[in-house]
């Protein structure tokens, strides 16, 4: 895959930010660490549930960084963009490369109208 250099590149306006990123990532394990030990701790149901609420609120920002990663746009490199990726991925319901065919994979491959269940099509009838 071939990166837009107007999108990303390793130097101008639109360059990668490689050690923000780094530090993000450092954040959000820091933060996953947490709520699991949190999750070890606590006592309460109601305890429980705001503690589910902030690990949401934390993988909603790890799945960024997983899109970045499934965009090529994390890291320079595409080893440590496949690998931040693929480690981030492990907190999820979903291996990285899975996340990735799935995003990249529908444009590529379009289903016949017969497998289209989810869509209406013109000339489809309406309930």
């Amino acid at each position: 895959m071939t990166r837009n250099p107007q999108i990303a590149t390793t130097n101008g306006p639109f360059r990668i930010p490689t050690v923000a990123n780094l530090i993000i990532i450092g954040l959000q394990l820091t933060a996953i660490g947490a709520c699991f030990f949190m999750a070890s701790q606590v006592g309460s149901w109601w305890g429980l549930g705001l503690l589910a609420i902030a690990f949401g609120m934390v993988m909603n920002s790890v799945y960024s960084i997983i899109h970045e990663a499934e965009h090529a746009m994390l890291f320079d490199n595409r080893f440590w963009n496949d690998f931040a990726g693929s480690v981030m991925a492990l907190f999820f319901p979903a291996p990285f490369h899975l996340i990735r065919q799935g995003h990249f994979g529908p444009p590529l491959r379009p289903r016949p109208h017969d497998e289209a269940f989810d869509f209406y099509f013109d000339e489809a009838h309406k309930i």
